[in-house]
């Protein structure tokens, strides 16, 4: 399907203990270089800038809500004195620690917070998409080779930042979310979820919608999959609309796996994609159309308008106050944040990094 791996591989066409904003500087302690160190607040907002394809120009750059500015367009730069690598996929905030998953550079950076300073890279890895962790275990989503075959989840020990294990998934696994000692993938390249008990690392699967890409798990506990629809194409390598399925969205309580509602997207021109949840899971977000839509958890039927008329290029919702970002730009140049109220309303924006994707918040 035309989704965000044929992007990344074939065009550019996602704490605790914190210091206060009055220290977002403070004096770096390396004895071989007379440099500012930047750190982070404690409402800082973490923008994933994808970057150029083949190029190591990703970045990640710290948005500052109270100041509405851009106090580091690239932080890790700054911090380590070494570019980030090459396609910054995703990023993720765990026991103090970011990383950053690096897909075409075939890595994930860990950093330390707040000085953001490396702490450690996970490397042999194949084309990695998304990190989560529990406990002292990190899981990371990775596509072994475009061929079809089986994806992976890599587990990490967080305190060697090594891989110790690897447990086989479905086809192109995307996001992946951990909940009550089991963590869900979204299997994109097929139309399932794996499900994979941490405990045992036993893995199911479950049948959803077409091309599942992003999950969420709301205020009563039911997980919910935003699926994208499976894009076929003609010899030219236009879409198909013809044998395009549309999107759909799943959700059941994690408990009872096939007792499922589904919801189907009237149209299969757009791919739903970036499933998002309010700060206390009673509302969800998604790009469809051109646009942003939001949508009750109790609601029988899809939203049909969108809250925001923006295509945008990264999606995130700030759990603390619900405030909502986009990225937008092309691949090519610095990009642009937009904030938005939990309405829609755009409140202010900031210039970026190349393409930013994703948003991290503390």
């Amino acid at each position: 399907m035309y989704s965000m791996y044929k992007r990344t591989l074939f065009s550019r066409a996602a704490v605790a203990g914190l210091l206060p904003l009055s220290a977002f500087f403070l004096a770096s302690c390396d004895p071989d270089k007379d440099k500012i160190t930047p750190v982070v607040g404690s409402d800082s907002v973490f923008v994933v800038n994808e970057g150029r394809f083949l190029s190591a120009n990703a970045s990640i750059s710290v948005f500052q809500p109270a100041s509405k500015t851009v106090t580091s367009k690239d932080i890790f730069q700054a911090a380590n004195n070494r570019a980030l690598g090459d396609v910054a996929q995703s990023m993720a905030v765990a026991n103090n620690r970011g990383y950053i998953v690096v897909n075409n550079s075939k890595k994930v950076e860990v950093v330390t917070l707040p000085d953001f300073r490396s702490a450690g890279v996970i490397t042999k890895l194949r084309f990695p998409r998304y990190f989560a962790a529990e406990g002292n275990r990190g899981y990371i989503t990775q596509t072994r080779a475009y061929d079809g075959g089986p994806g992976q989840v890599i587990v990490v020990d967080l305190a060697t930042n090594r891989a110790v294990d690897s447990i086989n998934v479905g086809v192109q696994p995307e996001r992946i979310l951990i909940s009550s000692g089991k963590a869900y993938v979204a299997n994109n390249g097929e139309n399932t979820i794996s499900i994979i008990d941490l405990a045992t690392k036993a893995e199911s699967k479950v049948v959803v919608g077409d091309s599942p890409n992003s999950l969420a798990i709301d205020r009563n506990g039911r997980l919910w999959v935003l699926c994208g629809g499976k894009v076929a194409y003609l010899p030219d390598y236009s879409v198909d609309y013809g044998n395009t399925t549309p999107g759909s969205l799943v959700d059941f309580m994690p408990n009872a796996p096939t007792a499922q509602n589904r919801r189907t997207f009237a149209s299969n021109r757009s791919v739903p994609n970036r499933l998002q949840r309010n700060g206390n899971g009673e509302q969800l977000y998604f790009t469809f159309l051109n646009g942003v839509y939001r949508m009750n958890i109790g609601d029988a039927a899809l939203p049909t308008a969108p809250i925001i008329r923006r295509r945008l290029t990264g999606l995130g919702v700030d759990p603390k106050d619900n405030s909502i970002y986009g990225g937008t730009g092309l691949f090519t140049a610095d990009g642009k944040i937009i904030r938005y109220n939990a309405d829609g309303a755009a409140q202010d924006s900031a210039i970026v990094g190349i393409g930013p994707n994703g948003f991290a918040f503390l």
